[in-house]
């Protein structure tokens, strides 16, 4: 506090709005405390120096504005100091306000205190025997002239370092401006009613470079791989929308917020926060359909949101394995778009919309079973990008879309037991991906690490093993790569353990159990770690059942029954937690039957009958689900005929 002998107040600077708002936001390096009496010139001098270092210093006769409440300033401003300076003048010790600040500064024990002396007997203040002290000659404190072994000292003692400067620059600029802009705006709802028209007005104009800013910044963040920055400042902007929104029917105003909630779905689900992700899209989508509602069914604009957020609704649900709501999600999404798109020449956006619901539906058929319906899903949408590719040849958005469907052909294929047509897709898909000039490289190396995995498995069917191998190792390069950008990035370390997968099943079929163990392994040890950090999280209690069957393989392969039994039982253990649809029921069967086979070999044949039950039991109930599967009733004629012989060699 300053201070003079008879305790007058001293006018001083105000600071300006963004200084302000950087001193909110992240505080300050050092607290001067003095007496304006006989230490001004020296804490004036000290501050320079130490800002000189690129440290934040709050001395009070700077940072106080005229009429401001002493008391509440002071703590404010020692609360978000990291450390306390004392000068110690002879009128700072008879000082009421320099000992209040030692006090309360004192109290936060994990913070550091330096005083800095002028002259040998102790300061009068309690509990600094342990805070370091600073020698100064009298000389420095009359001249205003700190030694540099004392200005040195200062930040040599600081437990913290100081700010990045670059990330100071891409968080603190954009963070705090987005901040400010919401701060502004409601600050100015409040200003008195001659000011309220120009308050709304530019409350308004404010509201919309919002959305342009969190679209915008999301995009940017992403390629340095780090949109969790964008976590706070989305809900900030939420707070802000909650906070204004009573008694505001501003169409655009409720479409702003909607924006923020995908915005901020998009910001979990690139952290792997499903269950975050969820929350916010399901806002989202009631706003939308109280749009709609509103706004009479006629409005095409408000169809085209309800079903965007359809969309984004769909995904959520099939991430959490909710496969029924996901499907009715993306077919609502679908007939709104057919029916504002009757052929191409519309808003782009719309026609991104419906290939995104024909992506999410495709997903689903090659989920149950059916990949020609997938495939045709994606065929009608590469139709329609073929169209769309003619008026906008180089527009990117079209290029990902393109990728995506020729991707999910191929996987269609794959799945359906054709790796050769699979391959000649995948490679479609690689070459169109390689074109692209998105400056989102992480994400363009995700895309193709994907299409790599994919061309190795469908090599790796027609016995391309060299291929297979080449494909693999590129894939799982560009998954430790992306992974390594950001490893608290959950959902490329999910990548990466799928890349690990890949590498291990082609040496597990190469017989190099060894190689395919480690892989396995390190899959394994990456799934685990994210399931810790989300124990509820479907998609990750799913690979990790997946990992189980990948180690119990090893274990058949080196003849291990008991391990390779065991493996499969900590699989179905993992599954039994999620929700109950055709494809866990179907690993369920696999792994049953598995279990069987394994014990059979240990001539264990009764448990090895109550396994092929089991097995049968799952499929009976996976065939009540999907009737139109020859594969899945040949597995159960095939259990039909094995359980009987098990349960006879056991003498059952």
């Amino acid at each position: 506090m300053v201070d003079s002998a008879d305790n007058a107040v001293v006018p001083v600077a105000e600071l300006g709005f963004f200084h302000r708002l950087r001193a909110r936001f992240f505080g300050f390096d050092v607290f001067i405390s003095y007496s304006q009496s006989d230490g001004l010139g020296y804490a004036m001098a000290l501050e320079s120096n130490l800002k000189a270092k690129d440290f934040a210093v709050f001395r009070d006769a700077r940072e106080l504005t005229v009429g401001n409440r002493v008391g509440d300033t002071i703590e404010w401003a020692l609360r978000k100091s990291r450390m306390l300076v004392v000068v110690d003048s002879p009128e700072a010790r008879r000082s009421e306000w320099v000992g209040l600040e030692v006090e309360s500064f004192r109290k936060r024990s994990d913070r550091p205190i330096t005083v800095v002396k002028f002259q040998q007997t102790p300061p009068p203040w309690r509990g600094l025997s342990e805070r370091l002290f600073l020698q100064e000659e009298p000389e420095a404190l009359a001249s205003s002239q700190p030694s540099p072994e004392t200005v040195q000292a200062i930040p040599e003692s600081l437990s913290f370092g100081r700010v990045n400067q670059r990330a100071r620059w891409a968080v603190r600029t954009v963070a705090v401006l987005l901040i400010a802009l919401g701060i502004g705006l409601v600050q100015q709802f409040f200003v008195a009613q001659a000011e309220r028209r120009r308050a709304e007005h530019e409350r308004d104009e404010a509201e919309e470079l919002i959305d342009y800013m969190v679209k915008d910044l999301r995009d940017s963040l992403t390629v340095l791989g780090r949109t969790d920055v964008l976590r706070g400042p989305a809900q900030r902007v939420l707070g802000y929308f909650e906070r204004s929104s009573v008694g505001i029917t501003s169409t655009e105003r409720v479409l702003l917020r909607r924006n923020a909630l995908i915005n901020l779905g998009n910001v979990d689900i690139e952290g792997g926060d499903v269950a975050r992700a969820a929350e916010s899209f399901e806002s989202a989508l009631a706003i939308a359909r109280q749009l709609a509602e509103d706004r009479a069914p006629s409005n095409d604009e408000s169809q085209a949101r309800l079903a965007d957020s359809e969309v984004f609704m769909g995904r959520i649900r099939q991430r959490q394995g909710r496969l029924h709501e996901a499907d009715e999600m993306f077919s609502s999404a679908e007939r709104r778009m057919l029916q504002l798109l009757p052929d191409p020449g519309a808003d782009l956006e719309w026609h991104r919309i419906l290939i995104s619901a024909r992506t999410g539906l495709a997903e689903l058929r090659l989920r149950d079973g059916r990949p020609e319906e997938a495939r045709e899903y994606h065929h009608r949408s590469l139709d329609r990008l073929k169209k769309l590719r003619k008026t906008l040849p180089s527009n990117e958005l079209l290029v990902l879309d393109e990728v995506v469907s020729l991707s999910f052909i191929a996987q269609s294929y794959e799945h359906h037991g054709q790796p050769k047509e699979a391959g000649i897709w995948y490679q479609r898909a690689i070459d169109v991906a390689g074109t692209s000039t998105r400056a989102d490289v992480f994400r363009r190396d995700q895309d193709l690490s994907a299409l790599h995995s994919g061309l190795g498995r469908s090599q790796a069917e027609t016995k391309e093993f060299d291929g297979a191998r080449l494909a693999f190792d590129e894939a799982l390069r560009l998954s430790q790569v992306i992974s390594s950008h950001d490893p608290s990035n959950r959902r490329w370390r999910g990548f990466l353990a799928t890349s690990h997968d890949d590498v291990g099943n082609l040496s597990l079929r190469m017989g190099d159990t060894q190689m395919a163990a480690r892989h396995y392994q390190a899959a394994m040890d990456i799934r685990v770690a994210l399931l810790r950090l989300d124990s509820n999280n479907v998609e990750w209690q799913s690979s990790v059942a997946t990992s189980h069957n990948k180690m119990a393989s090893v274990a058949l392969q080196e003849q291990q029954w008991e391990a390779a039994a065991e493996g499969f039982r900590k699989s179905n253990g993992t599954l039994a937690s999620l929700p109950v649809n055709a494809d866990v029921l179907q690993r369920v069967a696999v792994n049953h039957r598995m279990i069987a086979v394994s014990l059979q070999q240990l001539g264990r044949f009764r448990e090895a009958a109550e396994a092929c039950q089991q097995s049968l039991d799952a499929m009976t109930a996976l065939l009540s689900q999907t009737q139109d599967s020859p594969l899945w009733r040949v597995r159960h004629e095939e259990l039909s005929a094995l359980c009987p012989a098990l349960r006879a060699a056991g003498g059952r």
